[in-house]
């Protein structure tokens, strides 16, 4: 039988190995994992040619859910949302709104990628709204508690599975310690193994 294709966008960093190698828990789970770069450094790439080229991805690799990992949540859901065939999204540590009150704001944040920022806007005016209570049950939203990137209005949905977990240990880099987390949750395993037929 053939495993169910993921696609994995990472954050702002683009480490695409370091996601490879975080999401082999994944692989040993049953799923296919194609990590592709955001390509986030680019000035010239703007939103929409990002999407183009997801959107180009998805449907050439047969791929039948998306992780966006930080920055890349934003990017998946941009390009997935409205496609029947990606029967699960998934977000570990993404904002996908603005959040109201927050540090550090979207514009502190999106200060390196004005793509970034440019996904975040477009996703929580054009997407969200629009967003089915039957394809919101095929949503996962993952946070851990003391993500300070990522405040709790800017990323969980109404509808949606939210996690939010707790850090393993309280450091300067709970961001990433939290995507490893995540990525290597069996919440995360078992959402994906009961969404992906």
């Amino acid at each position: 039988m053939e495993r169910p294709k993921i696609l994995l966008i990472p954050g702002l960093s683009d480490n695409v190995q370091t996601m490879k190698k975080t999401s082999e828990g994944l692989e040993q789970a049953g799923f296919e994992i194609r990590v592709m770069s955001g390509n986030w450094r680019s000035k010239e790439e703007s939103l929409a040619q990002k999407i183009r080229r997801v959107r180009k991805e998805l449907r050439f690799r047969d791929i039948k859910a998306v992780i966006g990992v930080s920055a890349g949540a934003s990017l998946v859901f941009s390009a997935a949302a409205d496609l029947a065939e990606i029967e699960a999204m998934v977000n570990v540590s993404g904002r996908l709104r603005r959040g109201e009150n927050v540090y550090p704001t979207l514009e502190q944040a999106a200060s390196q990628s004005s793509a970034f920022y440019d996904a975040v806007v477009h996703v929580e005016a054009q997407i969200l709204p629009y967003l089915t209570a039957q394809r919101r049950e095929h949503i996962m939203t993952m946070r851990g508690t003391h993500d300070r990137l990522v405040p709790p209005s800017t990323t969980n949905l109404d509808g949606a599975t939210n996690i939010q977990y707790p850090a393993l240990v309280f450091n300067p880099f709970n961001h990433l310690t939290n995507i490893r987390q995540g990525l290597r949750s069996q919440e995360l395993v078992d959402f994906l193994k009961t969404k992906l037929r």
